[in-house]
């Protein structure tokens, strides 16, 4: 299941990067199923070309929630503190799962081209889904500009606890579900 919800979050950035450009011979998405790499052409006749920005001086503000009626899956609300160009900007991240340990990598904002920009400014966003099978202890790890966050998740039944001691950088609000 966690294999999935891995592949959900992938297939979901990709359609976002489809939709953002028009494919060309050029271009590549996410290649070898790494969503951290990313080609973009350079021909600006055909819109011109999406950049990333790096989130040096942003903090990050997660809001955990509970799917459904199970305790299994969690979204992962992020926003930045700052806003970016581009109403359609996106926050970029890189998750990964095992067993014991959750990691969210937050690697910058893409801005799309100018000629699919929808003018303006606003927080950068990103929803993804962290897969908690059984009751227990889950190590949670946040990275932001080269600095690691880390706290537990404790599930217990249909209850989920962060023990997140951090009030700057990467904050978590509510810590208990």
């Amino acid at each position: 299941m966690r294999k999935a919800l891995l592949i959900a979050n992938t297939l979901i950035i990709t359609v976002v990067m489809v939709c953002l450009y028009s494919c060309s011979k050029d271009e590549t998405v996410a290649p070898e199923g790494s969503i951290k790499a990313l080609k973009v052409s350079s021909d600006t006749t055909s819109g011109g070309t999406a950049t990333t920005v790096a989130l040096t001086g942003d903090q990050i503000r997660i809001t955990p929630s509970l799917i459904s009626d199970t305790a299994n899956y969690i979204y992962i609300t992020s926003e930045t503190l700052n806003n970016y160009n581009c109403l359609n900007n996106t926050l970029m991240t890189v998750v990964n799962s095992s067993a014991s340990s959750q990691t969210v990598e937050y690697t910058g904002v893409l801005i799309p081209a100018a000629a699919y920009c929808n003018a303006g400014q606003k927080k950068a966003t990103i929803t993804n889904v962290l897969y908690l099978p059984t009751n227990g202890t889950y190590n949670f790890v946040v990275k932001l500009n080269g600095t690691s966050y880390t706290c537990s998740v404790v599930k217990n039944g249909n209850s989920i606890t962060f023990s997140w001691p951090y009030t700057s950088g990467v904050t978590i609000s509510p810590l208990s579900l």
